[in-house]
């Protein structure tokens, strides 16, 4: 009796094994980016990152700790066009503007840093914009390469790693809006991962 029930848990142990391996495979299979591309890809990030524009009061969004850096507004407009940039600029391959280019996208940050409405309006259609460039994207692509133009020892970096590079310039500037609410005494958002 102990031998048949061996025997019986071993075939068990063979059929479930199997099951593991063939769903292995065809895992495998499938499209790195569909694995991991879902309707809610950057949905955390968007969220929190809206809510913490959203807490600020729009008549605090001139405000800044100190003349050296940017207002809260040009924080979150900073986090807005830096999101499409990288999408134009690492996955597409546009051209780095040049010093002039970058200079008008600070004036931009500052006119348009002061509209608290058109700053979160800005930061949704550059949410779905990265969503829809990600989407179209399939494995080759994602594994073809980038450089960093503005790093002249930049290696080379796989396309996919673009989503993390705006993923963690979000999280930079977030961090420090956060602060700004809590010197203006208002409680940020609670941090949401997803």
């Amino acid at each position: 009796m102990k031998v048949y029930k061996l025997f019986s848990m071993m075939v068990v142990l063979c059929f479930v094994l199997n099951a593991c391996l063939k769903s292995e495979e065809q895992t495998k299979d499938v499209d790195a980016t569909k694995q991991i591309s879902t309707p809610t890809y950057f949905d955390g990030n968007r969220n929190y990152t809206i809510a913490i524009a959203e807490a600020m009061p729009a008549e605090q969004y001139s405000f800044r700790p100190t003349d050296s850096v940017r207002s809260f507004g040009e924080q979150m407009m900073h986090i807005a066009l830096s999101t499409r940039f990288f999408m134009d600029t690492f996955v597409h391959g546009e051209e780095m503007p040049d010093e002039e280019g970058f200079a008008e996208i600070r004036k931009i940050e500052a006119e348009t840093g002061v509209d608290k409405a058109a700053v979160i309006q800005l930061l949704k259609e550059n949410y779905d914009y990265a969503d829809e460039v990600f989407e179209q994207l399939n494995q080759t692509q994602l594994d073809s390469t980038f450089t960093v133009a503005f790093d002249p020892k930049s290696p080379e970096f796989k396309v996919e790693k673009a989503f993390d590079f705006m993923r963690e310039h979000t999280s930079h500037h977030r961090g420090q809006a956060v602060m700004y609410l809590r010197l203006q005494g208002i409680s940020p958002p609670d941090y949401k991962l997803y």
